[in-house]
């Protein structure tokens, strides 16, 4: 059951991000919802079905290299750990944070291979095209992660499976 529910919420990530990315809008769906996955069920059960969805992500933009599965999907899971044994998990609101951290972090490759483009270097049209291009990363990650957690929460509590906002009391205090 877990892993269906896993799969089926990476399909869905991947499905929402190319539909975004259709409409020329970085809504970072694929990273929020490996995040999510990762901070509730452990990176083991996490890392297979979102390896997956992003090469098919990398491989729908066309992309000569796996970045997402390569670069994106460490970060995610790294951060997300780090969330899971530190972070509070309990109050919706709070999950823009770790949304911003995350979109902050995952937009910083992109920028970095944009503005090593030979054309690019220290014009006015990459800085404000990446500042636009970090926004959205930022701001999208920062409001998508609370609404993934309400939604996927929802969907998991008749499931039986464990929920987003349960994990601190699952945790032993790192701090005690």
């Amino acid at each position: 059951m877990q892993g269906g529910f896993l799969s089926v919420c990476a399909a869905l990530g991947l499905v929402l991000e190319l539909w975004a990315g259709g409409g020329n809008w970085l809504l970072p769906m694929w990273s929020v919802t490996a995040f999510y996955a990762t901070v509730v069920h452990g990176w083991r059960w996490s890392f297979f079905p979102w390896a997956i969805a992003g090469f098919i992500l990398d491989a729908t933009y066309g992309r000569a290299i796996p970045v997402t599965t390569l670069v994106l999907l460490p970060l995610t899971l790294l951060l997300a750990r780090f969330w899971r044994r530190e972070g509070n998990c309990r109050l919706l609101p709070v999950q823009a944070i770790p949304g911003a951290i995350l979109g902050m972090v995952l937009c910083l490759p992109a920028l970095w291979w944009e503005s090593c483009r030979p054309e690019n270097i220290l014009s006015w049209r990459l800085m404000s095209h990446a500042g636009f291009l970090g926004l959205q990363w930022v701001a999208g990650s920062a409001l998508l992660l609370p609404a993934v957690c309400w939604t996927l929460d929802r969907v998991a509590k008749p499931l039986n499976l464990t929920r987003y906002q349960d994990i601190q009391q699952r945790r032993a205090d790192p701090h005690a």
